[in-house]
């Protein structure tokens, strides 16, 4: 369907992860353990659900099927059922601590292949307000329909998902009761593999098959090293430094349509904000003018919110310009074309889907930092250099001249 921000495939199915408990491990247990794993979010509680982890992958929750914590463990309890499911809420990777977040990203070795940006990106960030059903994990408790080996890859509800299985035994038996960790396509391997190495470690008798392995092919993806963070300081005031990025093309608003391609026009002169997203491929229908954005950012500011809670309510998709843009001066626009040629190798190109569109959009955000605004800004990694030879152009007024064409477009429209 289309391709891995690095260039794996993924066919657009969900990922299972079977669990087999030994017989002599209470179930309750086992679901205590998977709720304290360190990467859930505790201010929000989990969801317990009457339907299989299918329905939470594909971003449905039935509000009329939810339970509560008491009510889904005396029915657990009666053993009448024969779907029930669990869903958390991970936390964004800026939302960890330190010594979890180096734990989170030393996993990213164990991958194979490594994907091609582990290693390249100095700062790597996720998207500012990435999508919920990209950062959920669901668990399924349910009973075997019938009997099947632990290597059997056709068992039941793999027809469109892939399994990692933790048990005790090669097999199932029919009435077997028997967990299934539910990953959405937009999970990254490092929270799958991180959960995975958490409950092995609690329970040591539990052996593990399938996942990468299984036949169909299915990978993660969401990558932790997509984006590269780059943060400028706010050297007047936050409406005067939007005017300059403005002025010399380096913010544009960018949408995203239903079919997946990104519509942009410099010379719109509001914003789309990242968190208007109501689930992936629906950007959001308003713009927000500039007066509304910049009292957005200022009440922000001004709250008690943490690093990437002020990320996630003033980030803004962006697109950044090409080499094009500049092309009334033909040896700006050559520099530029030799920067990206350096910076993005051309086998990269062949792989990414879309990748001259893909390539340029990226988000800014606005936080403070020791008690001063910054602007974060959150690109491709193979488009760092390019996005800071254009900041370079705009300080040494190299690019003076595009500011008279920005004038023009933006006017247009009054």
């Amino acid at each position: 369907m289309f391709l891995y921000w690095d260039g794996y495939e993924i066919d657009g199915s969900d990922t299972d992860f079977d669990i087999i408990l030994p017989e002599n491990v209470q179930i309750n247990e086992f679901i205590e353990c998977f709720l304290a794993n360190p990467l859930f979010c505790k201010d929000r509680e989990p969801i317990f659900n009457k339907l299989p982890s299918r329905s939470f992958n594909r971003g449905y929750v039935d509000s009329k099927e939810r339970m509560s914590k008491a009510k889904f463990e005396e029915q657990l309890l009666t053993g009448n059922y024969s779907h029930m499911s669990i869903m958390g809420y991970c936390l964004y990777p800026e939302q960890l601590d330190a010594k979890l977040l180096s734990q989170v990203y030393s996993l990213s070795k164990t991958r194979k292949p490594v994907e091609e940006a582990y290693g390249k990106v100095e700062n790597p960030c996720t998207e500012p307000a990435n999508q919920e059903s990209f950062m959920t994990l669901d668990l399924t408790i349910q009973k075997a329909k019938r009997d099947h080996s632990a290597f059997d890859y056709n068992c039941e509800g793999c027809e469109d998902a892939y399994r990692y299985n933790f048990s005790s035994t090669d097999s199932v038996k029919k009435g077997d009761i028997y967990f299934t960790l539910g990953i959405p396509v937009g999970s990254n391997y490092e929270y799958t593999m991180y959960i995975i190495k958490y409950m092995e470690e609690h329970f040591p008798s539990l052996k593990i098959w399938g996942g990468i392995e299984c036949s169909c092919g299915a990978t993660f993806g969401n990558s932790l090293y997509t984006y590269e963070k780059i943060q400028l300081s706010v050297q007047y005031n936050i409406k005067h430094f939007l005017k300059r990025l403005t002025e010399y093309g380096i913010r544009s608003c960018v949408q995203q349509n239903q079919k997946g391609k990104w519509t942009s026009s410099y010379s719109k002169k509001g914003f789309y904000l990242k968190r208007e997203e109501e689930y992936w491929l629906s950007p959001p229908k308003e713009e927000t003018s500039l007066d509304k954005y910049l009292e957005i950012v200022n009440l922000a500011l001004s709250m008690e919110l943490d690093y990437f809670e002020q990320i996630s309510e003033t980030a803004v998709m962006i697109e950044l310009p090409p080499p094009s843009f500049y092309a009334s001066n033909s040896k700006v626009e050559k520099e530029l074309k030799v920067k990206l040629d350096e910076t993005v190798p051309h086998d990269l190109r062949e792989r990414w889907y879309n990748w001259e569109t893909w390539l340029y959009v990226g988000y800014f955000a606005f936080v403070l930092i020791d008690g001063k605004p910054v602007c974060e800004f959150r690109v491709k990694y193979p488009i760092k250099e390019y996005f800071l030879t254009l900041l370079q152009y705009m300080e040494s007024g190299l690019i003076d001249y595009i500011k008279e064409e920005t004038y023009r477009w933006r006017n247009e429209e009054d």
